[in-house]
């Protein structure tokens, strides 16, 4: 239940906060209480980075979309369109590895 309160964390924060500002913010205020719920730090950061990713695809701060609007010629409510697949696709993707930490960890090897 902690990681579903910490992923719809994320990406709220994520499309409010540009990804490098979020990094240095969030994951030292973060970080603690995350492994106080003995969440691997290698999980969560694969969490952080997947929730970042949404963000960067969702307005206000979505820098992707207008990269992608300015770049192609298109308005900015057309790319976001187009992209609402990918982003409901990582959302989902986030979950899972939210839920299945040896997605994330299963390399890392026993610690």
């Amino acid at each position: 239940m902690f990681l579903l309160a910490l992923c719809l964390f994320l990406f709220v924060a994520a499309a409010l906060m540009e990804i490098f500002a979020a990094l240095a913010v969030l994951v030292p205020l973060l970080l603690p209480l995350v492994r106080s719920y003995g969440v691997d730090p290698v999980h969560f950061g694969v969490i952080f980075l997947a929730a970042m990713e949404v963000g960067f695809l969702c307005p206000p701060a979505g820098m992707n979309l207008y990269f992608a609007s300015a770049m192609f010629n298109r308005p900015l409510r057309y790319v976001a369109r187009s992209v609402l697949p990918s982003v409901l696709a990582i959302m989902v993707g986030t979950l899972l590895i939210a839920a299945l930490p040896w997605l994330s960890t299963g390399l890392t090897g026993p610690r």
